[in-house]
């Protein structure tokens, strides 16, 4: 009876540990796809926004090899790239955060002694897991909301006239 107790324990531990490894690669690839997209989407925007600033000089007359140029340009892409190195680091702490949550648990079935405390490992990798999953999405709409009060307001161009009364 202890020696078959015993190798149910061994078995669910080590089934435990395979389920938990087997997810490792699969994780550390879709957070690094997460990066690359990321990346490119703030290269897109950066580049729109060159093309935006551009415009906006052109219509202002003011040539874009002028020092006012080069700072106007800057002051549109700042916010961009700050946005975007922030999603790039929330990332890249919820992945290291998610490996870490994986160990820890991968730990606590290695040590455990019987089925129950196997079942307590596992569920409180499930709850660190769903409570990394929130904080990442706040830290994503929280990154949303900071980009989008950073962006200028668009006004329509009737707002660029003044009427006149005769």
């Amino acid at each position: 009876q202890a020696n078959q107790n015993a190798n149910i324990l061994k078995e669910s531990s080590t089934n435990a540990i395979n389920t938990l490894q087997s997810g490792q690669a699969p994780l550390e690839a879709r957070y690094q796809d997460l990066i690359a997209s990321n990346n490119a989407t703030t290269q897109q925007e950066v580049g729109r926004a060159d093309i935006t600033s551009a415009q906006e000089l052109a219509r202002r007359g003011i040539p874009t090899s002028s020092t006012y140029a080069g700072e106007y340009q800057q002051s549109r892409r700042l916010p961009i790239q700050t946005a975007g190195q922030a999603q790039n680091a929330a990332a890249q702490l919820s992945a290291q955060q998610a490996i870490e949550n994986r160990n820890s648990a991968i730990a606590g079935i290695q040590q455990a002694t019987g089925l129950n405390e196997i079942n307590a490992a596992m569920d409180a990798y499930k709850q660190s897991e769903q409570s990394r999953q929130f904080n990442e999405q706040q830290a994503l709409e929280q990154s949303k909301f900071e980009y989008a009060k950073s962006q200028p307001t668009v006004s329509s161009n009737q707002d660029q006239y003044t009427t006149l009364s005769p």
